[in-house]
């Protein structure tokens, strides 16, 4: 299940990050709390393209020993 934080800024801009799920999931789950917004007529601009900031394929720890 993919999570959306909100996150306002003390100049008040607003991110939204999408965790717990995969980068279509949280794009989509991004998407619908916009339109969501808007139809409340709460304006809504995205300023920019999502992003991916992990990889699927990458281990989500890595473990390194020292002898």
């Amino acid at each position: 299940m993919t999570d959306v934080d909100v996150i306002m800024s003390p100049d008040g801009t607003i991110r939204l990050n999408a965790t717990n799920g995969t980068f279509e999931e949280g794009a989509a789950k991004i998407q619908k709390l916009a339109e969501l917004l808007q139809a409340q007529g709460i304006p809504v601009e995205i300023t920019g393209p999502a992003e991916a900031h992990r990889h699927d394929d990458a281990p989500a720890v890595k473990v390194q020993r020292h002898a």
